[in-house]
């Protein structure tokens, strides 16, 4: 941020004037001009008093407040930057100063100017509203969300918070917290469909089905014809196991809205069409029309798919799956989230020297003793839902389901030392882990704790908390990590078959998932050399081939004596949110094992990226 001097020549210019009048007299007769619109009278007062009194911070903050309020950021900025530096830590001037850097275009300058205000007043709300919104700005959108947090526990009154908390909550998709929010700000007497939907919608993604029925029944009675309400109010039934009462609400959205693509999807997987069917033709012709969105024309060919897939017309299933991903890959790249192989190849690097066994022998912080979490790692769809079923029958294992908190943890940790590089960011992050572990390990427990039920040890699903087993040894060195695999081929096929979120950008190209496959078994590799954690290795063919034995042997690496209940796991009420709904309402069954071959012929890029 430097700029030299460039504020003596830019604020006094070529006029030397000087006055003898005081500077809160100058200050107040500037106040009066720029009351009437006269901010030219007004900074020429203010730049003889500048001339007279240099080292007077009050001039020069109420300078760089009229050059702001001119949109003229340069000088502004200026003016901040001098009378910061005659009374450094002065909320009244950091605030304005970083306000005016992040309207002048420099947000990072910006952020390191807010960031100290809220260092040095952690409880100020002017300093924590204006923090948010340059974070905002700067698409630092977690972070965000922790000033919104903040914000509302230092005034919990506040709706404005709540609101802000509750949008922002949904755009992370940290979907729990934005139902709680909302329910906060819930008025049942002046609640619309759209506000039933809303909270129906939100309920549902934060795996609260039971909560979200009511929503959506009430919307649907207020707006019968919703097709979104039905096709939610469909998931939900189906994730409680009622397919039946799935079926006939997805059958209904279609039926109020034969253009609302997602029903075909979700409906296809509960009940498969016949050939025949009208909904075949309607999609086609609705295909062939040319005038969708990406995201519709992405949502048609995944649709029309499964649909296919259903017939055994797997040529036109496969051609509208890549339909449905080449639609997807286009419009993650348009939003800036393309696949960046350099990235992932640098980012796992990181990882692994980060956690090495050297940095965490110098950590003062030796993790928490609780035995509680489980981590079921790996590929998505390596069969990591089944597992969980089954485990989570037994009465000492509850499931919290797939959490995102240790992908926000190190995602935290990594923006708040982001203006570090290098072996400067590593000691900044690990002092961090060092300062605030035993904070950051309870949060999780509790977390975890709330989601799952009172048993001894509780499952965390997350497929993608394989790439941070380093920050797991180092919270929770007592921890249980099981990894599942499944053939490579059969793992990228139904991969490819699914849509998934930005987080996943690989997930939308066979080469890209092939590539991302052989990554994750290279890091995975890499970890058992680098961690203490035991790793115990489910195989999927095994799993579904001898389950008995396959699970007892899980449950003895958890410390848990066996269950027979555990190969019931299909007759316990559960819900189940992930794409495997279906299967885990069965036995036990080999059908998936060697899927991939019905598509042989069109996996030659998978192949290939898997072989690098």
């Amino acid at each position: 941020m430097g700029f030299g001097d460039q504020h003596l020549r830019l604020l006094s210019g070529s006029d030397k004037a000087v006055t003898d009048n005081p500077p809160d007299e100058l200050i107040a007769e500037a106040a009066a001009l720029q009351a009437t619109g006269d901010n030219a009278g007004a900074l020429q007062v203010l730049t003889a008093g500048h001339n007279s009194y240099p080292d007077d911070d009050g001039i020069l903050l109420n300078i760089g407040r009229i050059y702001s309020g001119m949109g003229d950021y340069l000088n502004a900025v200026l003016a901040f930057q001098r009378a910061n530096q005659l009374a450094p830590g002065s909320l009244a001037i950091l605030i304005p100063f970083s306000k005016a850097l992040s309207k002048g275009g420099k947000i990072e300058d910006a952020l390191t100017v807010s960031e100290v205000s809220v260092r040095l007043a952690p409880n100020s709300i002017p300093a924590l509203e204006n923090a948010g919104e340059i974070l905002f700005k700067a698409n630092r959108l977690s972070d965000v969300v922790k000033c919104l947090e903040r914000l509302i526990a230092l005034n919990p009154d506040e709706k404005r918070y709540q609101a802000d908390f509750a949008q922002m909550c949904q755009i992370t998709q940290r979907f729990e917290k934005a139902f709680v929010a909302y329910l906060k700000l819930w008025e049942d007497d002046k609640a619309t469909p759209a506000d039933y939907a809303m909270m129906g919608r939100l309920a549902f993604l934060s795996h609260r089905s039971d909560k979200a029925i009511p929503y959506l029944k009430k919307a649907l009675e207020m707006e019968p014809t919703s097709a979104p309400s039905l096709m939610y109010l469909g998931r939900c039934y189906a994730a409680r196991g009622d397919l039946k009462a799935a079926t006939s609400a997805l059958r209904r959205s279609i039926a109020v809205n034969p253009h609302f693509l997602d029903s075909y999807f979700f409906l296809a997987e509960i009940e498969p069409f016949e050939e025949g069917d009208p909904a075949f033709a309607t999609l086609e012709a609705l295909k062939r029309e040319g005038n969708l969105t990406l995201e519709n024309k992405g949502a048609l060919g995944f649709a029309l798919s499964r649909m296919y897939h259903g017939i055994a017309e797997y040529d036109k299933a496969f051609e509208n799956l890549k339909l449905g991903n080449d639609c997807t890959k286009e419009a993650y790249a348009s939003l800036g989230h393309p696949p960046e192989p350099e990235k992932l190849d640098q980012y796992y690097r990181l990882l692994t020297t980060l956690f090495s066994a050297e940095n965490r022998k110098g950590l003062k912080f030796k993790g928490s003793e609780s035995a509680k979490p489980i981590f079921i790692i790996g590929m998505p769809r390596s069969g990591s839902t089944l597992l969980e079923q089954i485990m989570s029958a037994h009465s000492e294992i509850s499931t919290a389901d797939e959490r995102l908190e240790m992908v926000y943890i190190f995602r935290d940790l990594m923006t708040r030392t982001g203006h570090h590089s290098g072996s400067a960011q590593e000691a900044a992050l690990l002092s961090l882990i060092d300062e605030e572990g035993e904070g950051i390990a309870a949060s999780y427990l509790e977390t975890l704790e709330e989601e799952g039920d009172a048993t001894a040890m509780i499952i965390d699903k997350l497929p993608q908390n394989f790439e941070l087993l380093g920050l797991i040894n180092i919270l929770f060195p007592n921890a249980k990590i099981i990894h599942l695999r499944r053939d490579p081929l059969d793992v990228g096929l139904s991969i490819y078959s699914h849509q998934y979120s930005l987080d996943w950008r690989y997930f939308q190209d066979l080469g890209d998932i092939g590539f991302y496959i052989r990554k994750y078994r290279e890091l995975m590799a890499a970890w058992k050399d680098i961690i203490d954690l035991p790793i115990h290795e489910v195989d999927y063919r095994a799993l579904v081939e001898d389950p008995e034995e396959v699970a007892r042997g899980v449950l003895e690496f958890c410390g848990q004596e066996w269950q027979p209940e555990c190969l019931d796991f299909h007759k316990k009420p559960s819900t189940v949110h992930t794409a495997s709904v279906i299967q885990v309402r069965n036995p036990i069954n080999k059908s998936a094992i060697g899927k991939w071959k019905t598509y042989e012929k069109h996996l030659g890029p998978l192949i290939q990226g898997l072989e690098g």
